[in-house]
């Protein structure tokens, strides 16, 4: 993807993000092994195995699940500055110049570990983000 293509998802900022979290388009089963190791320069093979581990200390799943909700496949990458729901996520990756996925990783955990009650925070920043003209 071209520069000018990533400064006009961002929202038409000056320099593009480093680098993207994303899943890759040719993993086992979502990817999100396969684009995790790519991202952190490691052998799949590797990230496979400490997901298996973690599948005995019950969070390999959960973990898996919300990494595939929240990346985007690597040849779908314009669909991370994308809105989704409200939109809230995307706005703060692009206020504070983060990456979306992480931002909806994030968001999808507060939302896990708060039982729900995230929801009320979501929508709250939410109607933050509609008052702020900037």
């Amino acid at each position: 993807m071209s520069n000018q293509n990533i400064n006009t998802l961002q929202g038409h900022r000056s320099e593009p993000l480093p680098s993207y979290w994303a899943r890759s388009p040719d993993g086992i089963l979502g990817g999100v092994c396969k684009g995790l190791a790519e991202k952190l320069n490691l052998d799949p093979l590797l990230v496979r195995i400490v997901w298996l581990i973690g599948l005995f200390f019950g969070v390999g799943i959960l973990l898996y699940i919300t990494l595939f909700l929240a990346f985007p496949r690597r040849d779908r990458i314009e669909g991370a500055w994308q809105k989704k729901i409200l939109g809230v996520c995307l706005k703060i990756s692009q206020k504070w110049s983060w990456d979306p996925g992480v931002v909806r990783f994030i968001a999808l955990w507060l939302l896990i570990a708060t039982g729900g009650t995230a929801l009320l925070m979501y929508l709250a920043v939410f109607v933050l983000l509609l008052l702020d003209p900037s």
